[in-house]
């Protein structure tokens, strides 16, 4: 049986149309990815990837959300960028439940003031 035009055929069953497929890449999830880079030169270029990415929140930890394709895109930039015997990098996907029960304490915009008695 040949296959509608945006269709495909997986092991004899039909497979997502177009449609399905740009809804599920455009689904985006949470994700926190933590890094422990020893190199400052591969740091800095780790910290621009995951900047082009998402937000930094910490000093190696940046939030992201993303689709699976982008998730993708970025987790492959990511290997080419680190020196697997030496550096981590780390990519925690949260649930929406999750999403839920993440907890920040914001940082002060300006420095408290010092005072003198």
């Amino acid at each position: 049986m040949p296959a509608e035009p945006g269709r495909g055929v997986v092991d004899g069953r039909d497979g997502p149309n177009r449609r399905d497929r740009r809804r599920q890449s455009a689904r985006r999830h949470l994700f926190a990815v933590a890094y422990d880079i020893t190199s400052d030169r591969r740091r800095a270029r780790v910290a621009r990837i995951l900047g082009d990415f998402g937000t930094r929140v910490q000093k190696s930890v940046f939030e992201c959300h993303l689709s699976e394709t982008e998730a993708c895109t970025l987790e492959e930039r990511l290997r080419q960028a680190i020196h697997p015997a030496t550096d981590r990098v780390r990519i925690y996907r949260l649930c929406r439940a999750c999403r839920g029960r993440v907890r920040g304490m914001p940082q002060p915009k300006t420095a408290p003031a010092v005072q003198f008695a």
